[in-house]
């Protein structure tokens, strides 16, 4: 387990009632005031690498220092990532930096800020000392797109305010690991081949890296049982060069025939034939010649 802190970047927050108003360098201020007087604080912190790729986030916490804060809790405060571009020492009400509005004043909720992603975080009213708010759902998301860790914080009543970056107490992020997980992993094979599967170079279970094939298929070198290899072939054909199902393209042939030097099932194959007929030789139905055949084919020389 390991304990990453993210500094403070930007911190500040925008006001309804002074719209175009910036006040960076102020305590931050969010909640509702009452009477619509919104405060929407905008806190910006970097992303810290993880102490391993496969570390895992487990927990996630922001910690203010929080100077004032209303009675009681605020049970309906939102951490959500922000997702327009803000300028500390510009961002107002209305401008997200100077000369460019937001979408709405305010912020437009699913186009200034992301609200499918979002950390519940109810304030509490502890003063003078720091508190922590749970924030996982933003800090992860943070990792996810590899941005800093950039979000608004959003309350609709008793308003808090907490110590920026320019006090003695400034707000950070704590974010804890996991020890690393075991990462991907393949099985290697030594030369020929298991469970029918040929395999010179490293593979994953069921599939072959370094000549491609199927079950009962056979590669350039290694093979298995009624496959033959020297090219490519498909179930029960013979072939010097790649073929389809009914023809190869060395010597044309269709199914039950093979090519150039043996025959199966009563068929001679030294020139090309096709399936019914016959080239090369006279023969008789049903008998076989030194030459390619079919039975009952016509020949090249003609059928007595």
């Amino acid at each position: 387990m390991s304990v990453l802190t993210a500094g403070i970047l930007a911190d500040t927050f925008i006001d309804s009632d002074i719209p175009d108003t910036n006040n960076n360098g102020q305590d931050v201020a969010v909640g509702d005031a009452g009477g619509g007087h919104i405060f929407n604080a905008l806190l910006r912190f970097s992303r810290p690498a993880l102490p391993d790729p496969n570390s895992l986030i487990t927990a996630a916490v922001l910690r203010v220092y929080q100077v004032t804060a209303a009675p009681g809790a605020n049970p309906e405060t939102r951490a959500n990532p922000i997702l327009t571009i803000w300028v500390e020492d510009q961002v107002t009400w209305n401008d997200s930096e100077l000369g460019v509005p937001w979408a709405d004043p305010g912020m437009l909720p699913g186009t200034d800020y992301n609200t499918l992603i979002f950390d519940a975080i109810p304030t509490v009213a502890t003063t003078a000392a720091y508190v922590e708010y749970a924030i996982p759902n933003v800090v992860q998301d943070a990792y996810d797109r590899g941005v800093n860790i950039d979000f608004v914080l959003i309350g609709s009543r008793s308003p808090i305010t907490f110590q920026d970056q320019t006090d003695p107490n400034p707000p950070e992020i704590r974010i804890t690991t996991s020890d690393p997980v075991d990462g991907p992993y393949t099985v290697e094979a030594v030369q020929p081949f298991v469970a029918g599967k040929k395999a010179g170079q490293p593979f994953v279970p069921g599939s072959d890296a370094s000549q491609a094939f199927s079950a009962g298929s056979a590669t350039a070198q290694v093979f298995s049982a009624g496959a033959v290899a020297a090219q490519a072939f498909s179930a029960g054909k013979v072939a010097a060069q790649p073929f389809d199902a009914t023809a190869a393209t060395s010597q044309e042939f269709s199914a039950a025939a093979v090519t150039a030097q043996p025959f199966l099932g009563g068929a001679v194959a030294a020139q090309a034939f096709l399936a019914g007929a016959a080239a090369s030789q006279l023969f008789l139905p049903g008998s076989a010649t030194s030459q390619a055949f079919s039975a009952g084919a016509q020949a090249a020389m003609g059928l007595a």
